[in-house]
C-alpha cells in the first residue's frame, strides 16, 4: 500500500509539473472535442487570466513557476512515502502545500478534464489533515509556546 501510495503522488506531482510547459510557451490552446464545444475555455487556457487579457503576461510565468512547485511538493511527498531522500515527518506538510497550490491552480486553469485532478488534490489534503493533523501543528504550538514564555 505504501508503494502505491508513493506512485501516486509521483504520478500526480509529474502530471501537475507537466501543466507549466503551457504556461512557460503559451500558444494556442488545445481544442475541446465536439461534445465539449460549449466549455468557454479549451485546456491549458486560464479563464481569469484571459478574461483580465493576462494570458500572454509575467503572470502566466509564474502559473508555470507554481505549477512546477506544487509538482515538485507532490513528488518530495511520493519520496518521503518511500523514505527516499526524504524523511517521512515531511511527507504530511509536503502533500499539503503540493496538492493546495495544484488546488488552487486547476481552479484558475478550470477545465472539466481537470476534475480527476482536483478530486485527487482534495483527497490527499484532507487524508493529510485528518491522519496527520497533530503532527503538523507540534511545531507551530512548540513555537508559540516558547514566545508565551519569553513574555
Amino acid at each position: 500500500m505504501k508503494i502505491l501510495i508513493a506512485l501516486l503522488l509521483i504520478a500526480h506531482g509529474l502530471i501537475t509539473a507537466g501543466f507549466s510547459m503551457g504556461c512557460f510557451k503559451p500558444g494556442a490552446p488545445v481544442p475541446n472535442p465536439v461534445w465539449l464545444r460549449s466549455w468557454p475555455t479549451g485546456m491549458g487556457q486560464s479563464w481569469l487570466l484571459d478574461r483580465l487579457g493576462w494570458s500572454h503576461s509575467p503572470v502566466t510565468i509564474l502559473c508555470g513557476i507554481l505549477f512546477l512547485a506544487s509538482g515538485a511538493a507532490l513528488i518530495g511527498a511520493g519520496l518521503g512515502v518511500l523514505e527516499v531522500a526524504l524523511p517521512a515527518a515531511l511527507v504530511p506538510v509536503l502533500a499539503l502545500i503540493g496538492a493546495g497550490l495544484c488546488f488552487l491552480m486547476l481552479l484558475l486553469y478550470l477545465h472539466p478534464f481537470y476534475l480527476i485532478g482536483i478530486t485527487a488534490d482534495v483527497a490527499i489534503m484532507g487524508f493529510a489533515l485528518l491522519v496527520h493533523w497533530p503532527s503538523l501543528l507540534t511545531p507551530y504550538l512548540m513555537v508559540i509556546e516558547s514566545i508565551q514564555m519569553m513574555l
